[in-house]
């Protein structure tokens, strides 16, 4: 885990030094790169080596485009058909347990410090935290929301970049978006009532407080890497 975690920094460091034209063409590749079935070193072993094509070019003095060709999403699907990836079912889930622990984490602390932080600063201790069917609902709903938009984007990089929406498109999107927040207050209204589980606000900011030391170690952890 070290490893990936010195290869990623090692490649995000080296990557700012490409010039503009080259910087967006590789964003728009790491990005098609991070949602394929490539593991996570596998992905970073990829892009060093995409990196080392990039800096070449420009050290010749070479467009991008006289190396890789014009179709940069074909330039990479045959890169990820060479390594010819292996799905895990376990890392899939280990992955999407990731984002699940993450997300629940900064939603406790969001809620913690709206709700509960107000209330404890002006004295009032005895709090218990009820997770409700509506939370679960609201939260199981938005995850899956930010997952089929990361993959969307991941997947239609190339495309997005030169996509320029029209006023229907973006009434489409904004329309899109009312609807979600009409559903999930809909779903509030019916399902607010049932309680799940109640506990004590103390359990509530200990858990808060573990996640927050877990990610800071992390971040320290891949500071030190660098």
């Amino acid at each position: 885990m070290s490893n990936l975690y010195s290869m990623r920094n090692e490649n995000i460091k080296i990557s700012k030094n490409l010039t503009g034209e080259n910087q967006k063409i590789f964003t728009d590749i790491v990005c098609y790169l991070r949602v394929s079935k490539l593991n996570e070193i596998e992905q970073e072993e990829v892009i060093n080596d995409i990196l080392t094509i990039f800096f070449d070019c420009e050290k010749d003095k070479k467009d991008i485009q006289s190396v890789i060709g014009n179709d940069f999403k074909k330039f990479t699907d045959e890169i990820i058909s060479a390594v010819n990836p292996k799905t895990s079912i376990f890392n899939k889930i280990k992955e999407f347990l990731i984002i699940l622990i993450q997300s629940l984490g900064i939603i406790l602390t969001l809620d913690f410090i709206v709700f509960y932080l107000p209330k404890i600063i002006n004295g009032n201790f005895a709090l218990t935290y009820t997770f409700t069917l509506s939370m679960v609902i609201h939260f199981l709903i938005l995850l899956i929301i930010a997952i089929f938009l990361i993959n969307y984007v991941g997947k239609n990089s190339f495309k997005l970049s030169e996509t320029k929406y029209s006023i229907f498109k973006r009434f489409i999107i904004g329309a899109s978006t009312g609807a979600i927040f009409v559903l999930l207050i809909f779903l509030n209204k019916i399902f607010n009532d049932i309680n799940l589980l109640s506990l004590n606000i103390g359990w509530i900011l200990g858990i808060i407080i573990v996640f927050w030391c877990c990610m800071l170690t992390k971040r320290i952890k891949n500071r030190l890497l660098t």
